[in-house]
């Protein structure tokens, strides 16, 4: 027994506090469903407490029933259960007695301002622990008291627990000084009240005297039709209105006070019937997901065509890249489109992939090409970003590349029509004209006439009596042409250029064709052309060569006349002496070795042999 109190009394708080959590939740008017066991005023015995040995026990058991099936024990709070009324009637000193304090008894009167006043079966049927107060009309009224106190000694709170029914008309005092007394015509008006302002009231005289029940609209239902059925609800008025909930799109037929229905997956709407953002086909199982690889999130509602596709791309399902974009080939159609690399100003501003996965354009534009149209095309180069023609005035070799120009600074690669030039616009060298007019040509060769007055001096030739002395003869001609002397030279060893003919046929002259001085022209080609002009170049050279000879030959001439050997002869007595001379005379008369004088006889008698025309003195 001891162990048993003591159990009691350690867990009797933890129990209060967790029934009184539980009791915070009810309403004052607690809902019940049948079926259901009723019982009351058990006093102890039967009874919450008082009149009765075991009150605590009793109390305490039906905690524990609470605690352990909150939705199917209501405990609902009597006139005994207030802390004046159980120091009177013997739970408190039952509580003093058995523990020797007063902590059970509080531990138990805080429970009691928790417990709820009323119980609803069915909707239908009203219990309280006393009766009825002629100041509550509604059950609303009993809803808004506020139970978390001690009783009150009067007002509606007060009515509930200690009024009594009796056989009277209709209110009384009650003998106990707290509550009334009331009759059977009480209970009947109170149980047809149908006179309300309620909406839902079909007949104000149409009412169940048993249950009190009021003949109700169609939506409405309570015992004055004051609340609305399933699937019906109020909007913030009085009025209930049916939820119209879609029987596709919703999940049943109920909805809330404001009217919203329960939607199944990807449907949405008031009443759940059209499919949400993001879905499509609406049907009885829901509507489906749009597949648009997460480029949108908006489909058509009907046909699923994904609506304003993100990510540059396109189709009923995203999964295309729009004109102007590409994706890289093995890229998930989740992936985003990236711009071609494709101006449109150089190419149609389309491109797709090539087997290395690089971006190439579609199609280039007149004047470019490359992957990305980049490059100029033939005949075409690049300026200030842009390809325009190659200019080389109609002057670019067809046979040569077909670049025609450098694509980078338009300088003709080959010319043609004997032009030069970055853009052919000049003739070639040896060539004269107009290189845009197409016209260069070689300058016209001519021949140059011979002149009239030719003078020929013919030098004389010394010449020495003795027959080994070299015969040399030189002959000077000269030919003046606009003040040319040409010379030729003559000698022994067959050194003779003859200049008059060769001359004549080789030299040539830029002047004008027109000049009547001069013989008709030939036309020669290019190899004759340069031909002629080494044969002058070869006749300059061997004339100059000449030139040179037959001053060397006259001055070889003039040394040996002036170093010529002489003999002398002396007569002696008895013999002739000869001698030579081979020594220079010092301080000669060089005028003197031109003039012819007569052999003479040395003064001295010695016999000089001199040739004719060569003649020395002594």
């Amino acid at each position: 027994m001891y162990q048993a109190r003591h159990n009691i009394i350690v867990e009797l708080p933890r129990l209060c506090d967790y029934v009184c959590d539980l009791l915070l939740e009810e309403s004052n008017v607690q809902p019940v469903s049948t079926p259901v066991t009723v019982c009351g005023d058990i006093h102890g015995q039967g009874d919450f407490v008082d009149r009765g040995y075991y009150s605590l026990e009793t109390f305490t058991y039906l905690l524990v029933l609470k605690a352990k099936w909150p939705d199917r024990i209501t405990l609902l709070r009597g006139n005994h259960e207030s802390r004046q009324i159980t120091q009177v009637y013997g739970f408190y000193d039952e509580c003093q007695t058995k523990y020797g304090n007063a902590n059970a008894w509080r531990y138990c009167t805080k429970v009691f301002d928790m417990l709820t006043v009323a119980a609803l079966m069915d909707e239908q049927i009203l219990c309280v622990h006393g009766g009825l107060s002629p100041d509550i009309k509604t059950l609303d009224q009993i809803r808004t008291i506020e139970r978390n106190q001690e009783i009150p000694h009067k007002g509606a709170f007060c009515d509930l627990v200690w009024s009594d029914p009796e056989d009277v008309d209709t209110w009384a005092i009650s003998p106990r000084g707290a509550g009334w007394l009331f009759g059977a015509k009480v209970t009947n008006e109170g149980h047809c009240n149908c006179s309300s302002d309620s909406e839902g009231i079909l007949d104000v005289d149409d009412c169940d005297q048993r249950t009190g029940q009021c003949s109700c609209l169609m939506g409405y239902t309570g015992l004055q039709c004051e609340d609305c059925e399933e699937g019906y609800f109020t909007n913030s008025t009085n009025i209930c209105l049916p939820c119209a909930c879609d029987s596709f799109g919703a999940v049943n037929h109920l909805c809330d006070s404001s009217g919203i229905c329960v939607c199944k997956t990807g449907v949405y709407g008031p009443r759940c019937d059209e499919c949400h953002p993001g879905f499509f086909h609406f049907s009885s199982t829901g509507c489906r997901p749009c597949q648009c690889h997460n480029h949108t999130n908006n489909c058509d509602p009907q046909s699923g065509v994904c609506l304003n596709c993100e990510g540059n791309t396109q189709g009923s399902n995203c999964e295309e890249c729009k004109s102007g974009f590409y994706r890289s080939p093995g890229s998930a159609p989740i992936e985003a489109c990236a711009p071609c690399p494709c101006s449109n100003s150089t190419s149609t501003g389309t491109c797709h992939t090539n087997p290395s996965g690089s971006p190439a354009c579609d199609k280039c534009l007149p004047r470019y090409k490359g992957p990305q149209c980049d490059q100029c095309s033939a005949g075409f180069y690049k300026a200030s970003g842009v390809c325009v023609p190659c200019e080389c005035n109609g002057n670019a070799d067809p046979q040569g590349p077909t670049e025609l120009c450098q694509p980078d600074t338009g300088h003709c690669l080959r010319c043609n029509n004997k032009t030069t030039g970055p853009q052919c616009q000049l003739c070639a060298p040896g060539f004269i004209g107009d290189a845009r007019a197409h016209n260069c040509t070689r300058p016209t060769p001519r021949l140059i006439p011979i002149p009239a007055n030719t003078t020929t001096t013919e030098v004389p030739t010394p010449s020495t009596s003795s027959p080994s002395m070299p015969t040399t003869s030189t002959t000077l001609t000269s030919a003046t042409t606009r003040g040319v002397l040409v010379a030729t030279s003559s000698s022994n060893m067959s050194t003779t250029l003859s200049t008059a003919a060769t001359t004549q046929a080789l030299l040539t002259s830029l002047s004008s064709p027109t000049d009547n001085t001069t013989a008709a022209l030939t036309e020669v080609s290019w190899t004759q052309f340069n031909i002629i002009i080494l044969a002058v170049i070869i006749l300059v050279v061997l004339l100059l060569l000449g030139f040179v000879g037959g001053v060397y030959t006259y001055r070889e001439y003039q040394n040996r006349k002036l170093n010529a050997p002489f003999w002398t002869i002396e007569l002696k007595e008895d013999n002739i002496s000869f001698s030579s001379y081979h020594d220079s005379i010092p301080n000669a008369d060089v005028s003197g070795l031109l003039e012819d004088e007569a052999n003479e006889v040395a003064p001295n008698g010695q016999l000089a042999l001199t040739t004719q025309g060569n003649c020395y003195k002594a």
